[in-house]
């Protein structure tokens, strides 16, 4: 009698399930699959018509709105539970395949930005909010709409928010920003360090909502899982007051840089994977440094904020009223330049391609279009360089023994165990706890590998030669003007003044492990 029941029940929840699945057929919703093969719906919810998972939260609530509208009815577990795969199984072997984006897209000739209930399309002609629905974007719970932008802003204005006074680093800032609204190219990952009452968690806000607003200001560091999953679904990851960043996520950092996968197992029952492909824009904040792995030093813009005065301290309250005010108009400045830049970017030939090449190019460009040059850009672009290879070194104890041998002795040469004894037995150098020094010729090895294009920049050679002992050489370069091999750089407010008869290393922080 239970067993018939049973089979009752079941037998209504499908045709219920059926008639619900054709009735959602009649709305005109969409089914599909994205580029991974994951299902989604393409609906309108809340005003917005955007692509949602269908195993997503958002979209089930959808199907149980749309059930209790046109059926006036509840819906078991059950029965959604049996919608969700039917319409799973139609996207996934029925639907075609969309690409899909988090906020910012690149589609036909244009670059799309995703405002929530609408989007806005930049050509190298201008910019306009769009009415007609594309399937571009995924729709997350913690995305928030942004506010509708306005034309004629000035895009100095952020400066009445963020605490940035120096001129070079301004033109770093406003170039990043503005090329955070373009998809596809590796961005720089923005640092900002400074002392306590420098308004960093302040920068880092307005930053985000002005590129990306979220209902969160932050991303904990739980493990790499949690971090990619939450970075899936935004497209500014905000890292906020962090001492020191570990080597593990430094690394997926650099990932979120050059757009490198990531995967995992969807269930510990199963061998499904969820994949991330993700290229990402990344702010971080801390009172010093967070970041010492020199790859992702090398991939960073670092701003250095000073403490706000008192008399220039403002009511928190009243800051955020302005900023609301300001944003539309911030907004669309943004895009104002960011479309003269689309315009100016053809033109933008450079002989000597640096790393981070598609932002370098992108930030010229942006430059023009902020009425500075090529060069203003570039300049500061190369002071930023100076600064990231000098805190790689200075946040490496091998680094700071290397360089005050080099100094006093001009070169080294030997076996990598050899020149690690060498460093280590000297007395002259600065004293460093071993435990902080590779144990072995091969570690220290792979550290000097690291160390070698920041060597390079100074001015030194680094030669590996392989026969029956790998010998290790480094010595300072030749040249004949030697006005070309002059590197100045500042630490800790210390100017450095490296050329081949004047070398000075002290100051050198010895007691930051690498």
């Amino acid at each position: 009698m239970e067993s018939n029941n049973e089979n009752i029940e079941q037998t209504k929840s499908s045709q219920l399930s059926k008639k619900i699945i054709d009735k959602l057929n009649l709305e005109q919703v969409v089914f599909f699959k994205d580029e991974y093969g994951d299902a989604y719906c393409f609906c309108t919810i809340n005003n917005a018509s955007k692509a949602y998972p269908i195993r997503g939260s958002d979209f089930q609530d959808y199907i149980r709105h749309f059930v209790y509208i046109h059926f006036s009815r509840g819906l078991s577990r059950q029965t959604l539970e049996e919608i969700c795969c039917n319409l799973e199984a139609k996207a996934k072997f029925t639907g075609n395949e969309h690409a899909l984006h988090v906020r910012v897209a690149q589609h036909e000739n244009g670059f799309y930005y995703d405002l929530g209930t609408n989007y806005v399309k930049i050509s190298d002609t201008g910019w306009e909010i769009g009415n007609t629905p594309l399937i571009l974007f995924k729709k997350y719970p913690i995305m928030k709409n942004q506010v509708c932008p306005e034309s004629g802003g000035n895009i100095n204005k952020l400066f009445d928010f963020v605490n940035v006074k120096n001129k070079d680093q301004q033109v770093l800032i406003l170039t990043f920003l503005i090329s955070s609204f373009i998809p596809e190219i590796g961005h720089p990952i923005l640092i900002l360090s400074g002392p306590q009452g420098s308004a960093k968690s302040s920068c880092l806000r307005y930053l985000c909502r002005i590129i990306d607003p979220c209902h969160t200001s932050d991303i904990e560091l739980i493990n790499s899982e949690s971090f990619m999953q939450a970075a899936s679904h935004r497209w500014v990851i905000p890292l906020d007051n962090l001492r020191r960043l570990k080597d593990n996520y430094s690394d997926l950092l650099c990932k979120l840089v050059t757009g490198a996968g990531h995967s995992k197992r969807r269930l510990y029952t199963d061998d499904d994977d969820i994949i991330y492909k993700l290229k990402r824009v990344l702010i971080l904040n801390g009172i010093n440094l967070p970041v010492e792995n020199p790859d992702a030093l090398d991939r960073s813009l670092i701003i250095e904020l000073e403490r706000v005065t008192e008399e220039n301290r403002k009511e928190e309250l009243l800051l955020e009223q302005d900023f609301s005010q300001a944003l539309p108009q911030l907004l669309g400045a943004c895009f104002d330049v960011l479309s003269k830049a689309m315009a100016i970017k053809p033109t933008i030939i450079l002989k000597n391609k640096k790393r981070m090449a598609d932002f370098v190019v992108w930030g010229c460009a942006i430059a023009k279009a902020l009425g500075f040059s090529e060069d203003d850009f570039l300049s500061a672009y190369d002071k930023n360089i100076k600064i990231s290879i000098e805190e790689s070194l200075d946040a490496s104890p091998v680094g700071v023994l290397l360089l005050c041998y080099l100094e006093k002795y001009g070169s080294i040469e030997g076996t990598p165990t050899r020149v690690l004894e060498m460093l280590k037995l000297d007395m002259s150098l600065p004293h460093i706890d071993e435990r902080l020094l590779p144990r072995t010729g091969r570690s220290f090895g792979r550290k000097l590998q690291e160390l070698k294009p920041n060597l390079e920049f100074l001015g030194y050679e680094v030669v590996r030669n392989r026969g029956k002992e790998r010998i290790i050489h480094i010595f300072r370069k030749k040249s004949e003007n030697n006005d070309e091999n002059v590197v100045t750089t500042t630490t800790n407010g210390q100017s450095r003044h490296y050329d081949d008869n004047d070398i000075s290393f002290e100051n050198f922080d010895a007691d930051i492990p690498f």
